[in-house]
């Protein structure tokens, strides 16, 4: 899923250029596992963070792009996105699972229902504050 992050003021807090943008260097990605908040890091993986902060089409519209938790283990995988020491948003996916393919049906951000239908391949945009 892509997310754009945005002030009140319509500032993208992913590009680096902002003054109270996130540091791609803070951000820390924590799954729920068996109740425990875990850090994740799978070095062997492109984006061993499970995040890629892009630029798209090299237009300063800063995404990222985040690889939620998939386990099967849990009902409803959840995935925390700390911005930085003081700010976590979360994640709570439901899975369709069939043979080969895995796909997040039902979203939530922040307990807010992220409607599908309203967005392009999960792609959506929310707005915060910005590092303090």
């Amino acid at each position: 899923m892509d997310i754009q992050v945005i002030d009140s003021f319509g500032n993208n807090l992913l590009n680096p250029d902002v003054s109270n943008s996130y540091s791609h260097n803070e951000i820390k990605i924590h799954f729920i596992i068996n109740g425990e908040k875990t850090f994740i890091w799978e070095p062997l993986m492109q984006f061993p963070n499970r995040f890629h902060i892009y630029d798209d089409f090299n237009s300063g519209d800063y995404h990222i792009r985040i690889f939620p938790n998939e386990s099967e283990n849990e009902d409803l995988p959840v995935t925390l996105i700390q911005w930085d020491i003081n700010d976590t948003d979360t994640i709570v996916c439901h899975y369709k699972r069939t043979k080969g393919y895995v796909t997040c049906d039902y979203l939530w951000y922040n307990e807010m229902y992220i409607d599908p239908a309203l967005t392009n391949n999960r792609h959506f945009t929310i707005v915060k504050e910005g590092k303090k």
